[in-house]
């Protein structure tokens, strides 16, 4: 994998700031958008050495040619925040940033994984001009750094200061442990409750179960506490790419009398990774992983349905910045493969395990991530894989590799990129340096992710999709075989139709008449395709069905379910078998028939549709069948 910078930016939901004589109940955010100016700077920085000369910046801004520049604003602070917690968060670009607010240093943080949120409610002056000042610094020659934005947040007396979820399969059902910290920022005892739901995220879910829990809370003013609930979930659905199940857990604060001083909503959901022997296992079953690979700031995506690549390109156009945290969750909704970048710095670097551990808290809370990739020097690699084992003991660990894996000692996987060259689609070096790449893997699985650099010719790029996946297919220890195209619709419309995991073959139909009815045999079969070697474990035909129609002039004539072959085996290392159906119905007119039959997922969701029109009339005592 190229070296690139890690930009982990964690979302917010903004807020306008109400400057109400009451105490916020939510967190209120007051975004400093405008008054920056920007200066260079020698690093490391220092309050002592500002800038003599400052000039007109806006965030987001990146350094040019500087090694450090510093950027201040000064902007009002609402008067009904004192006494509250306020915290300033800033989101620097790359680098290591160093952060004062009204001349007191609130922190360093460096490398700039994610959103920094500080503590600041001594240096904050509320009902005042309030003056910010952040430095900012490129961490090597590789990175550009500089100021992606900066806000203020104020909560309420009472705040959930952390949520920490883990789920995972107890045979078949799951558990779901919950850890939130409360903390009392008033100047009072405070006496209630908290209560924690954890409910399908589905309105529509039949059945909807809310399981509840509830713990009583005491805390003095100023005083923390950590409340602990499990939660066991029956019957529990798994989030799988093709039924990204999620649920909702809403932890509520109260007092004694029920009054509610702070509620939390978290989308969480049940799944289990970890790679192996050469192989992927999710969800208790071994896979193969196989979609279109995104490079997103911090992440690389796997897109395993299709109609999805499009909608994520549209998200990650060029120009439009998508927080982190937002793409996440985008991703979690719509079944998308995430594996987070996490930066291997040496741990004596300032805020090196605060970095590591929002990280894994931010891992934790999205289902679609399925393992990191630690980017960077690989001295410094093994002291940050050991801290993700530590915080995340569920989630595989892996490396970047350029083309063998001499520096991925104690990682579970490796992803390698490669390019396909314009115009040597035959070239058998791809399949040599896989060869290579598969020898010295020493048992670990291997997502291979294919560039393909010529973006004019679609036919090529069709070419290229399809010898690529015969290679995949060829070495069993490759668990991913992605492709990096560009955010081109038509390239996506032909990646998206290779990507498709089902093929539902045209229903052959036979007609016989039974006195004056015509009664009709339809027969379905659906099989698992994989052009790009789709071998997820979504793509089994148990549990799926095919819903069909039969109408005339809009008007329904017959209509139902049909149930494929039951016990249909994982689509892993040779595919699945075909799943058939059968279904008999019956029209008492002659003419035109509309036959419409969708496959449909266990969730309902559609994958593959077919329609036709069916001729029937009687001759001679028979029945006459033509489809068109």
């Amino acid at each position: 994998m190229l070296k690139r910078p890690v930009y982990l930016l964690v979302w917010l939901a903004t807020a306008v700031c109400a400057a109400a004589e009451t105490p916020p109940d939510r967190t209120h955010v007051l975004e400093v958008r405008t008054g920056w100016e920007f200066g260079p700077a020698e690093a490391p920085p220092a309050v002592e050495r500002l800038p003599e000369t400052w000039q007109a910046a806006r965030p987001p801004h990146r350094l040019d040619a500087e090694p450090c520049g510093f950027y201040r604003a000064t902007f009002a602070v609402p008067a009904a925040w004192a006494g509250y917690r306020v915290s300033l968060a800033v989101r620097p670009v790359g680098g290591t940033a160093w952060v004062w607010l009204n001349g007191q240093a609130l922190g360093v943080r460096s490398p700039s994984a994610l959103d920094i949120r500080l503590d600041a409610a001594r240096a904050v002056r509320p009902g005042a001009r309030n003056t910010v000042l952040i430095a900012v610094a490129a961490s090597d020659e590789w990175e550009t750094a500089g100021l992606g934005a900066c806000w203020l947040e104020a909560a309420g007396a009472v705040t959930v200061e952390r949520v920490v979820v883990s789920t995972w399969r107890l045979g078949q059902g799951a558990v779901v442990d919950v850890a939130l910290d409360v903390a009392n920022h008033s100047r009072e005892r405070l006496e209630g409750r908290v209560e924690l739901a954890l409910e399908p995220d589905d309105a529509a879910s039949n059945p909807h179960p809310v399981w509840r829990r509830g713990s009583d809370v005491r805390l003095d003013a100023g005083q923390a506490a950590t409340i602990v609930q499990s939660f066991e979930p029956d019957p529990a659905r798994l989030w799988r790419p093709d039924d990204p199940f999620l649920y909702r857990l809403t932890a509520t604060v109260q007092t004694r009398d029920r009054q509610m001083l702070r509620q939390v909503v978290r989308r969480i959901a049940v799944r289990s990774v970890e790679a192996g022997g050469g192989r992927w296992q999710a969800n208790g079953e071994w896979v193969r992983l196989a979609g279109i690979a995104f490079a997103a700031p911090g992440a690389t995506l796997v897109c395993t349905q299709p109609g999805r690549a499009s909608a994520l390109a549209a998200r990650l156009a060029p120009g439009r910045h998508v927080p982190l945290g937002e793409l996440l969750e985008f991703c979690d909704a719509a079944g998308i493969v995430a594996f987070l970048d996490a930066p291997a710095s040496p741990p004596e670097t300032p805020g090196w395990r605060a970095t590591l551990d929002a990280l894994a808290a931010e891992g934790g809370l999205h289902p679609c991530v399925w393992g990191w990739v630690v980017e960077g020097d690989g001295e410094a690699a093994p002291a940050a894989l050991a801290r993700l084992r530590e915080l995340t003991p569920r989630l595989p660990v892996g490396r970047p590799v350029p083309d063998v894996a001499a520096d991925a000692a104690g990682s579970d996987f490796l992803v390698a990129r490669f390019a396909t060259r314009p115009g040597r689609e035959d070239d058998d070096g791809y399949g040599r340096r896989l060869d290579d790449l598969v020898r010295t893997a020493d048992g670990k699985a291997v997502v291979a992710i294919d560039r393909v650099s010529e973006t004019a010719d679609r036919g090529r790029v069709d070419a290229s999709l399809t010898r690529r996946s015969r290679e995949a297919d060829r070495r069993w220890p490759i668990a991913a075989l992605a492709f990096e195209l560009d955010p081109e619709e038509g390239l996506y419309e032909i990646a998206e139709k290779r990507l498709s995991p089902f093929t539902l073959k045209p229903p052959h139909h036979e007609a016989k008449l039974d006195r004056e009815a015509f009664v009709v045999k339809s027969r379905f079969e659906v099989q698992v395709a994989s052009p790009v070697a789709q071998r997820l474990p979504c793509y089994s035909l148990a549990g799926c069905r095919v819903a069909w129609r039969a109408s005339r002039d809009d008007a329904l004539i017959a209509s139902g379910v049909a149930p494929l072959s039951p016990a249909q085996p994982r689509a892993i290392e040779g595919g699945a078998q075909p799943g058939r159906g059968e279904i008999e119905w019956r029209t008492d007119k002659s003419g035109d028939v509309e036959f419409a039959v969708e496959l449909q997922t266990a969730s309902g969701r559609v994958v593959a549709r077919h329609v036709a029109r069916l001729s029937l009339k009687a001759k001679d005592g028979r029945a006459e069948l033509t489809v068109r």
